[in-house]
């Protein structure tokens, strides 16, 4: 009972920001021309838009929220199977596919690069949206003197809303957020087949922890980043590469064998397939060839036999890196979706809990912007303290229990 008032309230609560999103909808942005929403809109823009204390507070009430209402659905989860699991995530989605991409404009981006190709013929890795300003679609976008930072792989990908809604703006809109609906759920399916393969059993709790955090939900649903697509494939190269290596070792089967290197060179192609949406999985290719030598009896992969268990920790903690630097602002806050896609599977109470903090503070980190209307002065810097010094004092209080512990144990 307590578990579904929990997910009624986080489903109310959810819906509660799908409507905060719509006081952020671009001024100069008309989705459709239908009296009623066109009314509900210019009354949205106008009652609230101007109000930045009332935007930032009410983001940050809900944020909290949220928050508290996942970690009380994650501890309470009593998820009977994949079915119960699946539709009591799609209800929780059910919101978020009826709002607004408020916290960012980059699916703008991935739909104009489209147009780019399929109406201008150009470049988008090479040429910006300034070099067609006449475009309408330009007044309402972000990022307009770049050009696209993302692999060829996702351009192709970006293609296919476009010419299935013929190119018409809202239709393109939505359906990257059906496919990324479609996406998550894809993602559902293959993490708890294989975690079966891998430990026996589902562990739904585990799985809680990535399909209902609200980050996951905010920046793959409502903000719509294409993270998800790049890190699927890699999940999933992983999983091939680490399901046949445990196989192998445990039946002592040939590494040679036709199924195996089917899979190797799946799993291969899945990873480098991953790199062309965006290049940071590329950082996996050392882990993707320790796993692989595993496979073969040698003095390495006995003193590496040990740790195999924490393979999706250094997963984790290997997407994490490309985060640490100057070119991701350190980071925004989706990126860190690379790395928490691995939770389900990490073992390491530590990387789990710091992974769970930055899901918050990450989403904290937009209450600066929302403040000021934009980015001032100093507002990468506040972000960045948003973002991490929650973590360095969850760090600072769990070393310092265990060095207590350490020092009570000695006397």
């Amino acid at each position: 009972m307590k578990n579904k008032l929990t997910l009624i309230l986080y489903f109310i609560c959810l819906s509660v920001f799908a409507w905060w999103t719509w006081i952020l909808t671009a001024p100069n942005l008309v989705l459709t021309s239908w009296a009623p929403y066109w009314n509900w809109q210019q009354w949205m823009w106008n009652t609230f838009y101007q109000s930045r204390n009332f935007i930032s507070q009410t983001y940050l009430l809900l944020v909290i929220a949220l928050f508290c209402l996942f970690f009380n659905l994650v501890r309470q989860h009593q998820f009977a199977n994949f079915k119960n699991f699946a539709l009591s995530l799609a209800i929780c989605c059910m919101p978020l596919m009826y709002s607004f991409n408020a916290l960012s404009f980059d699916v703008f981006n991935y739909l104009f690069n489209a147009k780019m190709v399929a109406v201008y013929q150009a470049d988008p890795h090479h040429q910006i949206a300034l070099d067609f300003a006449d475009d309408e679609w330009t007044r309402f976008m972000h990022n307009t003197n770049t050009p696209a930072p993302y692999g060829y792989g996702w351009t192709a990908i970006s293609l296919v809303p476009y010419y299935l809604t013929g190119g018409k703006f809202t239709l393109s809109w939505f359906s990257i957020r059906i496919l990324n609906f479609i996406l998550l759920s894809l993602t559902l399916l293959l993490m708890s087949k294989y975690q079966k393969k891998l430990n026996g059993e589902n562990n739904w709790q585990a799985l809680a922890l990535f399909f209902f955090n609200p980050l996951v939900l905010i920046e793959t649903l409502t903000n719509m980043h294409n993270d998800l697509w790049m890190m699927l494939p890699a999940l999933w190269s992983i999983f091939l590469i680490t399901v046949n290596t445990q196989t192998n070792l445990e039946k002592k089967s040939s590494p040679y064998e036709i199924k195996n290197i089917n899979q190797i060179l799946g799993s291969a192609v899945l990873l480098l397939f991953s790199s062309t949406i965006k290049y940071a999985t590329l950082i996996l290719i050392p882990l993707w060839i320790v796993i692989f030598l595993l496979r073969f009896k040698t003095k390495i992969s006995d003193l590496l036999k040990k740790w195999q268990i924490y393979i999706f920790d250094a997963a984790a903690i290997l997407m994490f890196l490309p985060l640490l630097t100057t070119r991701s602002q350190f980071f925004h806050p989706w990126y860190l979706l690379w790395s928490l896609i691995f939770i389900p599977f990490v073992k390491n109470k530590i990387v789990r809990t710091s992974l769970l903090i930055l899901s918050f503070s990450s989403l904290v980190r937009y209450v600066p912007v929302l403040q000021e209307g934009g980015f001032g002065a100093w507002t990468l810097l506040e972000q960045q303290l948003i973002t991490f010094i929650p973590l360095l004092v969850y760090l600072i209080f769990y070393l310092g229990q265990k060095f207590y512990a350490l020092l009570q144990k000695q006397k």
